[in-house]
């Protein structure tokens, strides 16, 4: 039986929470006024170290699975989610490895609330090319589970110079590598761009040529279907103090009406890379609203800034968009060392378990009282251990958005048996990102 069939009593009791130093209400971080003064104007200015790219390991290609790559493309209505639903829950999945495990995990876990997107590498030997017979063993799993295919950009945007193309025809193109490899549309299947650079907030030339490459994705070639897809952005480390100049590129960006117009009509899911740290996040003695805050400050930065960005055309645009298309893409990837880009996930599984808990229980919190991010959560999922404990690690994010973003769920629903208390040795909170709460 899976937990969709099971009566909501007891659901609700398989979701109760163990995490004892919770307290009985649950309120978001609190956002002073924004401050008054002016736009930031001027070229962007160069950061200072914290994009950090996260490991780009792959799995090593194998032979593509005997399945037929139709299989389960039909254009099949999905069912709405039920008025019971505290939002229509969207995860969305940096697939860097171990996707067939965790969708595996998923299935059977999911509730009726949610719909799960989980982006799948290319092949390994060349990135361009498009991983075979990937697709339609996700869609075989059901209806809730969606793949799409991984747009690699540096390795794409290689390509568009050495072939003199335009960014719209590199869109384009990669459409037609979709379809060839079976991904359909019409079932839900769309593209994931991988590594957009930091440049997307730093350079306004390099905005229009991505927003054409948004438009050859989205649109494809004549005949094929329109297809909104996601972009994983890289990030800025958790640990990064020194924050005035990425600030004011985020804020330059923001104000860039042509570009956030464009993107609204391409993108499905802003993914923002937000690596949450344990190291920055799981702090011994916390109470659980200030774990919610230390991830939320950090988590939810971009949208904290739109939120409290000056009425004028471009953040107005930005403050659109990303309220309806943000996701925060935290962090299920355990034991990774700090130079993996995913901060110091160095744990044990029953710490990592909490950890990814107590993010699912935060972002949720937020949800409740803020225009974003609905019910759009977002993971990268990779393991650096000796067992991978890919199941592991699954099984718990599947079972906090079920408890979490089920029918009658609430956030501290996400700590399930594992609890969220999660403890990192010598953690300590970063205020640094509470600057985003001004403009």
């Amino acid at each position: 039986m899976t937990r969709a069939s099971l009566p909501l009593l007891v659901v609700l009791a398989a979701c109760g929470t163990t995490d004892l130093d919770d307290d009985a209400t649950h309120t978001t971080d609190p956002e002073p006024a924004p401050l008054e003064g002016p736009a930031v104007d001027g070229p962007a200015l160069e950061e200072p170290p914290g994009d950090v790219p996260h490991g780009d390991a792959m799995p090593p290609d194998e032979p593509a699975p005997d399945v037929d790559p139709q299989l389960g493309c039909a254009a099949a209505a999905r069912a709405a989610a039920p008025s019971t639903c505290p939002f229509a829950n969207e995860l969305v999945v940096y697939g860097q490895e171990g996707w067939n495990v965790l969708a595996d995990e998923l299935a059977p876990a999911l509730s009726p609330c949610t719909q799960a997107f989980i982006s799948i590498p290319p092949r390994n030997d060349d990135k361009t090319q498009v991983r075979e017979g990937q697709a339609a063993l996700m869609r075989a799993r059901g209806p809730q589970l969606h793949p799409m295919a991984e747009f690699h950009f540096t390795t794409w945007n290689r390509l568009r110079l050495a072939e003199g193309l335009t960014w719209r025809e590199l869109g384009m193109r990669f459409r037609e590598e979709m379809e060839r490899e079976g991904y359909c549309v019409e079932a839900g299947d769309t593209w994931a761009i991988n590594e957009a650079p930091s440049t997307l907030r730093k350079d306004a030339a390099f905005r229009a040529g991505f927003a054409e490459l948004l438009g050859g994705l989205s649109e494809g070639r004549a005949g094929m279907p329109f297809s909104k897809g996601a972009v994983f952005i890289v990030g800025f480390g958790h640990k990064s103090t020194n924050l005035p100049v990425y600030k004011g590129n985020v804020k330059r960006a923001l104000q860039d009406a042509g570009f956030w117009a464009a993107a609204n009509k391409a993108v499905r899911f802003w993914g923002q890379e937000v690596y949450v740290d344990p190291q920055h996040a799981c702090v011994s003695g916390a109470t659980a609203a200030e774990r919610r805050a230390m991830v939320n400050r950090y988590a939810m930065h971009q949208h904290r800034l739109s939120a409290v960005a000056p009425d004028v055309a471009g953040a107005n645009t930005a403050q659109s968009f990303l309220g309806r298309a943000y996701v925060p893409v935290l962090n299920a990837v355990w034991d990774a060392a700090p130079e993996r880009g995913y901060g110091d996930t160095t744990v044990s599984l029953a710490q990592m378990r909490r950890f990814v808990r107590a993010q699912v229980e935060a972002v949720r919190s937020y949800a409740a009282a803020n225009a974003a991010p609905d019910g759009r959560i977002g993971f990268a999922f990779a393991s650096y251990h000796d067992p991978q404990e890919w199941a592991a690690l699954g099984a718990t994010i599947g079972d906090a958005l079920a408890c979490a973003y089920g029918e009658g769920g609430v956030a501290a629903d996400a700590c399930g048996i594992d609890g969220c208390a999660c403890v990192a040795v010598g953690a300590t909170a970063n205020p640094a990102w509470d600057a985003f709460s001004s403009w």
